[in-house]
């Protein structure tokens, strides 16, 4: 089920050996044949009108907008996308300068008269051409009721050029459903026309408040090992899965969540309030990385397989929610697409020894399950080997607009620490930071491994002045303590302290400021002009340190003392 040749998965950083490159060769033919049909666009990405009985869709834009609402573009995927080389065209394809541009999609509407209406909006390029994916949402910033007889133009362009374009009416497109379009564009001939994918909304319809659950992923084979200060199972492989620790945290996350539901369905026990949308989510998505999913599948799979709608038996891979890729941090790479990451799930998820060939749960529960790859059928990761603080920057923000555009009141995503942890520094409201002390541990410590925190976000806030207005920690989960430096998270104290007073605090990130005890020899990551006492040598910092929970971008003129 491998979509690449052996030689071409190895190009692309799957040294990993053949096992790995192509887990699914131990899969019988069955369940090989049964994988196929569990992939399938979920129906979750789709956007029901909840004020018209049954749900029922009105056929064209131009029906929308009596309650007032603002134009949403919420752009989906494009395929078949162009690049310009140079050197490609020259020697007329016999040599190629690059593998894939970089697109991406920008979005507006004009009236008759060819003026913009309301604003320019953009997406982020993606380093792929075959199939690249966004599935988030902009506000074109005009009201629907004024401007349906306006004309939509969207371009994909690349570095500026424009690969193709669009030019519709705007009342005449089919509302609160997918559509596909060609783009107009000078190509030779012969040459596939690209698409677009995409869906026209009414914000009234779509921008409310909802309930957010946060879910650590349980421990993995990296996490044992940084423990253990074992380099070698570390270094050994990319995408690690679970360890049997995190099998063990899973299954009792499980157990809990069932436990509610039985609450729930029986009328003489009072259940948990605050779980209760987590046990009828809406739309449960997941990191592509091994440990999230195989968390999913064992934490809430059971669950979802109970529900009588297929709708609500699904996990979407969600790009956007991968930890941030570090240069050196195996656990944060995959070079996996499509299916060969359901394969790999799988694999581990057949190969834990605590399970009998008669007694599989956790496989049960992956085959009662459907999964939405549209976000991962092409390359989803970051270009090179660690991931920047812009390219993370971009990164949160598209995650924030896939959860306020969603169609669901409830969602659950399935993730990991660092990454959450960055989400709740920059996205909670002033008043909520303000007010609550979860609110500074949520910046400042982690959640345990299948720790699980609700929040509520509310869309009609913007970015900058924070949706999330309530958080919660919920199903007995607490925080542990965040960790800084290389494998620091098992150090004990040490000689080497950062002090307070030589630090400058950086925006939105208080937690740098905070005096942290090391043991010698460990590596830490310093803002500019920050200094360490308590070593014998001073060395220069570069411009990026690299640390096992994450890496900071740093002035080449730091100091630091390792």
């Amino acid at each position: 089920l491998c979509q690449q040749p052996w030689k071409t998965c190895a190009a692309m950083g799957q040294c990993q050996g053949a096992k790995d490159v192509l887990p699914s060769l131990e899969i019988d033919a069955k369940q090989r044949a049964d994988l196929g049909t569990l992939v399938r666009r979920a129906q979750a990405r789709e956007f029901p009108l909840a004020s018209v009985e049954g749900g029922s869709k009105p056929s064209k834009v131009s029906d929308l907008g009596r309650s007032g609402g603002h134009c949403i573009f919420f752009l989906e995927k494009a395929s078949s996308v162009p690049y310009h080389d140079f050197l490609r065209d020259v020697t007329c394809e016999a040599v190629n300068a690059k593998s894939h541009g970089h697109p991406y999609v920008v979005a507006w509407a004009e009236s008759s008269a060819g003026e913009q209406i309301g604003k320019v909006v953009e997406w982020p390029p993606r380093n792929c051409n075959a199939q690249p994916a966004w599935f988030s949402g902009r506000n074109l910033g005009f009201a629907l009721a004024e401007h349906s007889a306006a004309t939509l133009r969207v371009e994909l362009r690349e570095e500026g050029a424009v690969l193709g374009s669009l030019a519709t009416p705007l009342q005449d497109l089919r509302a609160h459903q997918s559509l596909t379009m060609d783009l107009q564009s000078d190509l030779k001939p012969g040459v596939k026309a690209s698409s677009i994918s995409f869906q026209i909304l009414d914000s009234k319809e779509v921008l409310r408040q909802r309930t957010v659950y946060f879910v650590r992923h349980g421990e993995s084979q990296w996490n044992k090992a940084q423990g253990k200060l074992d380099l070698q199972t570390m270094a050994s492989k990319t995408d690690h899965p679970l360890s049997a620790k995190g099998w063990d945290q899973a299954e009792a996350l499980n157990k809990l969540l069932e436990d509610e539901l039985r609450k729930e369905l029986a009328a003489d026990q009072k259940s948990d309030a605050s779980v209760s949308a987590m046990l009828r989510p809406g739309v449960v998505f997941t990191s592509p990385l091994a440990r999230a999913i195989q968390t999913a599948v064992i934490a809430i799979g059971p669950v979802l397989a109970k529900a009588k709608q297929p709708e609500r038996r699904e996990l979407v891979l969600l790009a956007s929610a991968k930890e941030r890729q570090n240069f050196g941090g195996f656990d944060t790479h995959c070079t996996k697409i499509g299916r060969d990451i359901l394969d790999t799930a799988l694999e581990e998820l057949r190969s834990y020894p605590g399970d009998t060939q008669e007694e599989r749960p956790a496989v049960d529960a992956f085959f009662q399950l459907g999964y939405d790859l549209e976000e991962v059928k092409d390359v989803w990761w970051p270009e090179g080997q660690s991931e920047t603080s812009k390219q993370l920057e971009v990164r949160l923000q598209e995650f924030m607009m896939q959860l306020m555009y969603s169609a669901h009141d409830s969602i659950v995503v399935f993730g990991h620490s660092l990454f959450f942890q960055q989400i709740f520094r920059k996205y909670l409201s002033s008043k909520l930071r303000k007010g609550d002390d979860i609110a500074q541990d949520l910046r400042q410590k982690k959640l345990p491994n299948c720790g699980v925190v609700r929040l509520e976000l509310d869309p009609l806030i913007s970015l900058e002045d924070g949706p999330f207005v309530e958080a919660q920690l919920v199903l007995g989960t607490e925080f542990e303590p965040d960790s800084h430096g290389l494998m620091s998270c098992c150090n004990a104290p040490g000689t080497a302290e950062i002090k307070r007073n030589e630090f400058q605090e950086a925006p939105n990130d208080p937690g740098v400021v905070e005096p942290v005890s090391l043991k010698s020899g460990t590596m830490v990551a310093l803002p500019e002009h920050a200094s360490v006492a308590g070593q014998e040598e001073v060395v220069a910092v570069k411009d990026e340190v690299q640390l096992s929970d994450g890496r900071v971008d740093l002035p080449a003129d730091s100091q630091g003392k390792a």
